[in-house]
């Protein structure tokens, strides 16, 4: 650890080892072996010295060797292992004649991992999160699995990452701006998840929306010959008291069967999934409001139960040893009702007597449903490594969302209020990316995209059965978003670094009653920087820059109401700007994983969302209320400043694990209600995920955060922290596997925070079902006859996972 202190020196000092040795790697029909493992001994004691992966093309290469007598050793899924005879390198690069790997298909009877994969992989642009390497994870959902994340917070359902202004959520690499992804990620089952990639600058080849972008990967075909599959069954749910809402203690089920299936034969690969979640979720708020010397007091009840169908079917069909095309079938439908509660009164401050007040209750029916297809060719010109890869998506999102209002004042008679949301969303991507080898250590990239959408948002509101003309409408929103990349990779000596160029133009109209309310087109570069400095075989520095554009959804762009009881709303506003950010990065990792980052950003035109606002309103009989909503506006300059540390913990063979904690500053400065606002704080976060290993078939992991109050816009938030435990057991081989998993044991996982500004004096305290006990059970089944498969890109995912030997 003493070179730690001497970074500096190390970061400037030049190398000796600046040797490379390269390769290709071939099976008897000449195809490349992509993937393979390949290792660099030294001869004759066979002493591990590098080791990599073979790419598409079957090439490999090693960096910074010494002179001296080695040999290649090569190992794959479906080859047998071979090595070449020894060789000498004395001082220049040697390129090796091509390697035969012979074919090895055979069956396996029971297959012993030594090892296992890391819970968290750094990669030089993102950090890998490997699901299936935390039992805590087991029987979770994906917003569940965020949470355990080092640096993803999740308050009042939302996720963020600290140190950034924004967040984008893509599926398979696919982003999707039209649909709610936070309400989509609190639904999907982490049996759907192979891993997740945590990418806070994102390289010129992603779409440049959103500051910083979370990928969930889903898990898909197996790499096994003949027909195979695995299977698994959740039971769980939460016990609450419920007695500050009047519900008494309770408890909230839920439960989740899914099937996976694979068949390869032949050059036809087919693949499917589906899992069903069906989880009694809640939210209580309770919300308090000063105006003057009126006190206002409201809490909401509201039970959410629903059931949710995710499906993906897919083939793969190898045309020739050049070209192989894939169409794949991916959907959810998620239906659910349930009535909340509101009681609100409102009484004086100075002499505490209650001055009205009334009850609600709000029946409301979601019904959401998409349907994705995606058709993926690949072509491969030679086996130099240039390829070729064409994706054309078409989805269809529909959104039905009924509420129901019905509010009795403390004197008079119940009245009705109703709203609905009809919403379908068609969108339309073509995709497009080439990739071209220079040289053995240069490549470039490039790349071009087309993506469309059409959005019919029909609001219709009704007062006692008697549709409310002013506060129903029709917003149609219409986008066409053309983008072209280029990104230049190289590497020389201990430098590795890709430089890239992004372009979008951004066309969008909306209309509103026939009437054009919007209309944009503009182009924006967007630039993006990345350099790593290898110190030595595990130290490495990472520097990183990109910029970044967020533009305002349509729902943001639609004026008008959208109530949430009958006293808060929120609107939209058609004149939002989008917000650009530049961020830097500069990160030290130690043997691929992450050790300390110190990140930069400066945010112009911040989108705020919920900039907060209030207003008297008097009904017929002549009662004054207090009415808050908030309304989308470009309000402020934003700086956010963070510092990130990372650590190993180890003992022995039997626990190992990690720790970290991030320091951030966020800041910001705007006008707003004929005031400035200027504030800025510091805030912490601390976490931690522990695994022992308690027999050769069970396994303990817990896990655990603490979050300091924070900033964020104009509300600031408390502290607040989670404890996770699960017990792993394996059986039947291996193919067996029983979770047991606690998720936020002293249930302290809760969002309370306050808006003071101007004259508003606003808290909530809010509260879900974030105390969960999981039982899981997953068995995996079928054909054990291995052989190598491709590796393929869907939409916007173009990395591989990296597999590092140690």
């Amino acid at each position: 650890m003493n070179r730690l202190f001497i970074i500096a020196f190390l970061f400037g000092a030049t190398t000796t080892l600046a040797q490379t040795v390269s390769g290709r790697l071939a099976a008897a029909d000449t195809k490349p072996v992509a993937f393979a493992t390949v290792l660099l001994t030294t001869s004759p004691d066979s002493t591990l010295v590098q080791a990599t992966l073979s790419d598409t093309a079957g090439t490999f290469h090693f960096e910074r060797i010494a002179a001296g007598t080695y040999r290649i050793v090569v190992s794959g899924v479906g080859y047998r292992k071979t090595q070449t005879a020894p060789f000498q390198l004395t001082g220049t690069n040697l390129t090796l004649p091509p390697l035969l790997v012979p074919t090895d298909v055979q069956q396996l009877a029971e297959v012993t991992v030594a090892g296992r994969k890391s819970f968290l992989e750094q990669q030089p642009d993102r950090l890998i999160v490997n699901v299936g390497a935390s039992p805590i994870a087991a029987g979770a959902t994906a917003m569940e699995v965020l949470r355990k994340v080092p640096g993803v917070q999740v308050r009042n359902d939302r996720v963020s990452i600290i140190g950034k202004n924004s967040v984008a959520i893509f599926i398979d690499g696919k982003p999707s701006p039209y649909t709610d992804m936070n309400a989509i990620v609190r639904e999907i089952p982490s049996s759907s998840i192979d891993r997740i990639e945590v990418i806070t600058n994102p390289s010129a080849k992603y779409d440049a929306a959103g500051g910083a972008v979370i990928n969930l990967i889903l898990k898909r075909g197996s790499r096994m010959q003949g027909t195979n599959g695995s299977l698994a069954l959740m039971l769980g749910g939460g016990l609450y008291d419920q007695s500050d809402v009047g519900k008494g203690q309770r408890f909230y089920p839920r439960y989740s069967p899914s099937l996976t299936l694979n068949h390869r034969s032949g050059r036809w690969n087919l693949y499917g999934s589906y899992s069903y979640l069906w989880r009694s979720a809640i939210e209580v708020n309770f919300i308090e409001r000063f105006a003057g010397t009126t006190f206002y007091q409201q809490q909401n009840y509201n039970p959410a139960p629903y059931g949710l169908h995710s499906y993906r079917a897919g083939v793969d069909y190898e045309l020739n040893a050049n070209n192989t095309l894939g169409l794949l079938l991916t959907g959810f439908r998620r239906a659910g009702e349930g009535e909340f509660e509101n009681q609100t009164q409102w009484t004086n401050q100075t002499d505490g007597q209650l001055i009205d007040g009334f009850t609600s209750r709000n029946r409301q029916r979601i019904d959401r449903t998409n349907q994705t297809l995606n058709l993926n060719w690949k072509h491969r010109f030679d086996t130099t490594g240039r390829e070729l890869n064409l994706d054309v998506d078409i989805a269809r999102y529909d959104l039905l969302n009924r509420s129901d209002f019905v509010v009795t004042p403390r004197t008079g008679q119940p009245r009705t209020n109703g709203q609905g949301v009809l919403q379908p969303v068609d969108f339309r991507t073509v995709k497009l990316d080439y990739t071209h080898p220079l040289s053995r250590e240069t490549k470039l990239e490039l790349g071009g995209k087309v993506s469309m959408a059409r959005i019919d948002n029909d609001l219709t509101f009704d007062v006692n059965g008697v549709r409310d003309g002013q506060n129903s409408n029709r917003f149609l929103y219409d986008e066409t978003i053309n983008a072209a990349y280029a990104t230049l990779s190289t590497k020389r000596g201990r430098w590795d670094g890709q430089a890239g160029l992004r372009a979008e133009q951004t066309i969008a109209t909306g209309r509103l009653a026939n009437e054009l309310v919007l209309d944009r087109n503009y182009w924006q570069p967007f630039p993006s920087l990345f350099l790593t400095r290898h110190l030595d075989s595990s130290l490495a520095i990472v520097a990183q820059y990109s910029r970044r554009i967020d533009r305002p959804s349509f729902q943001l762009q639609n004026p008008f109401r959208i109530y949430i009881d009958p006293l808060t709303y929120s609107r939209g506003n058609p004149l939002l700007r989008p917000q650009l950010t530049n961020a830097y990065k500069l990160a030290l990792t130690y043997d691929n994983q992450p050790l300390l980052a110190f990140s930069y950003e400066q945010t112009s035109d911040v989108l705020v969302e919920l900039a907060p606002q209030q207003e008297r309103q008097t009904d017929a009989a002549g009662n004054e209320t207090l009415v808050t909503y908030t309304v989308a506006q470009n309000l402020a300059e934003a700086r956010t400043f963070s510092a990130q540390l990372n650590f190993p913990i180890q003992i022995g063979k039997w626990l190992d694990g990690f720790g970290g904690a991030m320091l951030v500053n966020q800041a910001y400065r705007a006008t707003y209600l004929g005031q400035v606002f200027d504030r800025n704080r510091w805030a912490g976060l601390f976490y931690t995920e522990i695994s022992a290993k308690l027999s050769g078939a069970t396994s303990l992991q817990l896990s655990g955060y603490y979050a300091t109050p924070a900033l964020f816009e104009f509300a600031l938030t408390r502290r607040n922290s989670s404890v996770d435990l699960a017990l792993e057991h394996r059986f039947w081989s291996k193919q067996g596997k029983l979770t047991l998993a606690v998720s936020d044991i002293f249930y302290l996982d809760k969002t309370i925070g306050t808006i003071q500004y101007g004259d508003i004096n606003f808290s909530l305290n809010q509260r879900n079902d974030t105390r969960t006990a999981r039982i899981t059970f997953s068995y995996s089944f079928g054909s054990q006859l291995i052989r190598s498969a491709r590796k393929r890109s869907i939409g916007s995912e173009s990395e591989s996972s990296r597999l590092k030997a140690k």
